[in-house]
């Protein structure tokens, strides 16, 4: 009989939650907002990665053109309207490459630098992958010709820099601050 008692006691709910008047919220609705706050925080990541990459080419393209730091590339008459089309395609690219790479995922297991260093992986790789498609048949034609230093100019170097650091700084940035919104 003891025996008995003790199963039929073990395998009772016991309801301690707001059915019983304690004014303790259902388990259940803590994890749906849970799932909420972490699909707010995927979209603002997004919104975040978006907001930055394009920002980041309008300043790319400002100071190639318009700042005279890079002078042989400086031009002012030059509008941003003849580089919106393949900075539109570039934006997408970074978008898709990010959205490949898992950046997108939840991040609440993961610590704020441990997001940081990804993140920045993953610029560093897509820079270099930038790098290689817009310089590798330069690179390519001064190899077979033997002036391969030719070829990596500093102004080249400098530029794909700067466009390195611009990213790390603007995705990073608003990314950490749109997530800090959420936490």
């Amino acid at each position: 009989i003891l025996r008995n008692t003790h199963q039929t006691f073990r395998h009772q709910r016991v309801n301690f939650g707001s059915e019983a008047g304690l004014g303790r919220k259902p388990q259940s609705s803590f994890h749906e907002i849970s799932i909420v706050t972490k699909k707010l925080a995927r979209y603002l990541a997004f919104l975040a990665d978006l907001t930055s990459i394009n920002f980041s080419l309008v300043l790319i393209f400002w100071l190639r053109h318009h700042s005279g730091v890079f002078v042989s590339t400086y031009d002012p008459t030059r509008s941003f309207w003849h580089f919106s089309q393949p900075a539109f395609l570039l934006s997408l690219a970074w978008v898709a490459y990010f959205f490949f790479s898992g950046l997108y995922r939840d991040w609440f297991l993961h610590s704020r630098i441990a997001q940081i260093i990804l993140v920045s992986k993953e610029i560093t790789l897509f820079c270099l992958l930038i790098l290689a498609v817009t310089t590798g048949s330069d690179l390519l034609q001064a190899s077979r010709e033997n002036r391969l230093l030719e070829a990596l100019s500093v102004s080249r170097l400098l530029l794909m820099l700067g466009y390195w650091l611009i990213f790390l700084i603007t995705v990073n940035g608003l990314r950490m601050l749109a997530l800090s919104l959420i936490r």
